[in-house]
């Protein structure tokens, strides 16, 4: 007979990461609750992803956020400012290659790979089931569920359902998806020789110094230290023919490179120093250079030079971070919807790093939970001790179509 799917429309007001990350944890939950799969629209509205009066917005879906790339430079730590900076970009078919009418394109979350899409002609397949209004699902209801049930990771060892909901999106949302208009973001990977790590740093919206990115939970000399781990966990040759590239992701309180290194001065980026160069004062900056502050002991093997992205679109922080050969992320949701869609090697920060502001956990703060969902996810403290595993994970994904 006919599978039952439920078809769930978003419309929590939070950030895009924060956003994404509840709505996959409902999916989750409603395949734990045996439906086959789960259809879901996250449309650019329902917090500042669309501007007021959207009616009249003649330029397409943008994406709106308190951006510390606007505040005051230094910022005032008592009197906390952060502007509205607003881009193009629609979550759906910009990232997840999901049409924006559900006729056309729409993934089935948990569905097998062969039913990954939902179209016009394929939905008679299936019994839909919505449960109506905006309050019919209490926001904390999928929070609950899943800390009342068993463990979604036991022993190491995700459930099912996990597997099916990262085969899924996983698949449908893959680069070479085909859907109208859509392209592929350009990052900068074109040496296919080079290891491309991307590491999100998370924006100073907390605070500066809040302890929620890598960088600052190592350290300078632990950063330099950790990458040459990671090279050395994936055998790469110390003789340099294969380097390891790092680029960061993030956001930061100024637009230029002369802004980035007062926030060197302040200790707000960790590891890492912009050297003096003609046009430091030219705004805006989007790509640039910067050193790590520590060289690396392992030769050539870890490049000293770190391509940063900075204040730049979510669409290409997202994209780049979810196609790079590894990803480090910090405690924030956004890193986490990249790490969703990432095949290759996948760190979060370790829970003996958690810093005080998140020792409780919630059901709206989600930043530091649900890190061992996926086979590909690790710690950062494991490049030291399952170098087998992780070049196992690096040799599939570099296989994979």
């Amino acid at each position: 007979g006919k599978k039952t799917i439920l078809v769930h429309s978003d419309n929590v007001e939070d950030g895009i990461g924060a956003r994404v990350k509840k709505a996959v944890e409902l999916v989750v939950a409603a395949l734990r609750m045996g439906f086959f799969g789960v259809a879901l629209a996250i449309p650019p509205s329902g917090s500042l992803l669309h501007p007021a009066g959207a009616q009249d917005w003649p330029h397409g879906a943008v994406w709106c956020h308190e951006s510390s790339a606007e505040s005051p430079d230094p910022p005032n730590p008592r009197e906390p400012n952060f502007p509205l900076a607003c881009w193009r970009f629609d979550f759906q078919p910009d990232f997840l290659a999901q049409s924006s009418a559900p006729e056309v394109r729409t993934l089935l979350w948990g569905g097998p790979q062969n039913q990954t899409i939902l179209s016009a002609a394929s939905i008679d397949r299936f019994n839909c089931m919505h449960f109506g209004g905006d309050d019919a699902v209490p926001a904390d209801a999928a929070w609950k569920f899943h800390r009342r049930e068993a463990p979604l990771v036991k022993e190491g060892r995700p459930m099912d359902v996990l597997a099916r909901l990262f085969a899924s999106a996983r698949t449908f949302s893959a680069a070479d998806a085909q859907l109208q208009g859509r392209r592929e973001a350009r990052c900068g990977f074109g040496d296919a020789g080079a290891v491309h790590v991307a590491m999100h740093v998370r924006r100073g919206d907390v605070s500066e110094t809040s302890g929620y990115n890598v960088p600052e939970q190592l350290g300078a000399r632990g950063l330099a230290e950790w990458l040459c781990s990671l090279a050395s966990a994936l055998e790469l040759d110390s003789g340099g023919s294969r380097q390891l590239l790092l680029h960061v992701f993030t956001e930061a309180v100024g637009r230029s490179r002369r802004a980035l290194r007062r926030a060197v001065q302040r200790g707000a980026m960790p590891g890492f120093t912009f050297k003096e160069q003609f046009g430091d004062d030219a705004e805006p900056l989007y790509h640039t250079l910067g050193t790590l502050e520590v060289a690396p002991t392992c030769g050539q093997v870890v490049s000293s030079d770190v391509h940063f992205v900075v204040n730049n679109n979510p669409r290409e922080a997202l994209l780049c971070m979810a196609r790079a050969d590894v990803l480090v992320t910090s405690f924030s949701s956004l890193g986490w919807v990249s790490a969703l869609l990432n095949e290759g090697l996948v760190f979060h920060p370790g829970m003996d790093q958690k810093p005080q502001l998140l020792q409780i956990e919630t059901h709206w703060d989600l930043r530091d939970q649900y890190l061992d969902w996926a086979p590909n996810w690790f710690r950062v403290g494991d490049v030291n001790s399952r170098g087998p595993e992780l070049r196992r994970i690096r040799a599939v994904a570099r296989n994979s179509p």
